[in-house]
């Protein structure tokens, strides 16, 4: 007896069931079925990787391990970020205070960012947060 290759111990195992009737020969109507389902998993499983491993990987048939370790290698750089980031804006607000010239002047030197007017009215807006009207006196 022929000794069987990977591909054909796969489809004995997986799929046969699943597209084959009773004597063996393929169910076209089973086979779309299921090629209908892998058509949707190729299209999908690569915008899932792209977006957790932060555009990094977007191949379906790139191994779990690889994608794991770029994804937990994009959420601690992340969070990194989100940490400095959130440092950063305590250390402006500490030195600022209130005033709105000072404030913006910090992000300028904290981040490298100008912050323009659209941005600063979301803390001179009523319906900031708790509906406190301006966090800064202008």
């Amino acid at each position: 007896m022929k000794e069987q290759t990977n591909y054909e111990k796969k489809f004995e195992e997986d799929w046969k069931e699943l597209v084959c009737n009773e004597d063996g020969t393929l169910n076209m109507d089973k086979v779309m079925r299921e090629l209908y389902d892998y058509s949707f998993l190729l299209a999908s499983v690569p915008k899932v990787y792209c977006h957790i491993t932060g555009g990094k990987i977007s191949k379906p048939n790139t191994l779990p391990g690889v994608v794991i370790a770029e994804a937990d290698d994009s959420y601690s750089n992340e969070e990194v970020m989100e940490d400095s980031m959130a440092n950063g804006l305590i250390r402006i607000l500490r030195h600022c205070g209130h005033n709105v010239d000072e404030l913006k002047n910090g992000f300028r030197q904290v981040f490298k960012i100008e912050l323009n007017e659209e941005v600063f009215q979301l803390f001179y807006s009523e319906d900031f947060e708790n509906g406190d009207k301006g966090v800064w006196k202008k």
